[in-house]
C-alpha cells in the first residue's frame, strides 16, 4: 500500500476529529484527553488544534482520502522552555498497524523539528503498558528519564508513564 505522508492544514479538521475520537475511544490509556469531552467539541476545536500557534504541525499518514494515522509537534510556549517541543496524540487506526506508518510518520516530524531554530529536545510521555509505542520511540533515538505513576485514572485503573526525551542537537548552545 501507499500512502501520503503530511502536516494537517484546515481542511483536515472533519478529519482530525474523526481519527482523534476513534483514538480516545479505541485506546483510552493512552492518552490523557478523553473521549466524552472532547465528542462534545465543535468542529472548530479541532481546526484550533491545527492552527494552534505554538504547533510545529499535526503529522498525518493518508490512504487515499482518509486520514489514518497522526502526530502532533508542540513548541513549549514559555520563554525559558522554547528549546522544547513535546510528541502528543500519537495514533494509527488499528487496521494499519504493524506497516510502518508511525515510524515514518515519525521520522519526517524529527526531520522537520531539527530544521527549527533553537529547538533541542522532543519529549513524549507514553503508557508504560503501550510496549510497542515504547520500543518504536527507542528505535527512533528517545531516552527514558523517568517515570510518573498514576501519571492517568483511566474507568478507576492507574496507569503509569514513561517519560522520554529525543535530543535533537548535541550542542546544547543557543
Amino acid at each position: 500500500m501507499s500512502f501520503t505522508l503530511r502536516i494537517l492544514n484546515n481542511s483536515d479538521s472533519a478529519a482530525l476529529r474523526t481519527l482523534r475520537l476513534q483514538a480516545l475511544a479505541d485506546s483510552p490509556a493512552n492518552f490523557g484527553a478523553d473521549f466524552g469531552r472532547e465528542s462534545l467539541q465543535a468542529a472548530s476545536y479541532f481546526t484550533d488544534k491545527i492552527n494552534h500557534p505554538d504547533n510545529i504541525g499535526i503529522f498525518g499518514a493518508f490512504d487515499g482520502t482518509q486520514l489514518i494515522a497522526m502526530m502532533g509537534l508542540q513548541r513549549d510556549s514559555g520563554l525559558k522552555r522554547r528549546h522544547c517541543a513535546k510528541l502528543w496524540g500519537v495514533f494509527t487506526a488499528p487496521a494499519y498497524r504493524g506497516q510502518g506508518i508511525s515510524a515514518s510518520l515519525l521520522q519526517m516530524l524529527i526531520r522537520i523539528a531539527r530544521q527549527q531554530p533553537g529547538l533541542l529536545h522532543i519529549r513524549l510521555s507514553v503508557n508504560a503498558r503501550n510496549t510497542a509505542a515504547h520500543q518504536l520511540y527507542l528505535r527512533a533515538g528517545w531516552t527514558e528519564y523517568g517515570r510518573e505513576p498514576d501519571a492517568l485514572s483511566v474507568n478507576g485503573e492507574m496507569q503509569e508513564e514513561i517519560l522520554m526525551t529525543l535530543k535533537l542537537v548535541g550542542d546544547h548552545s543557543l
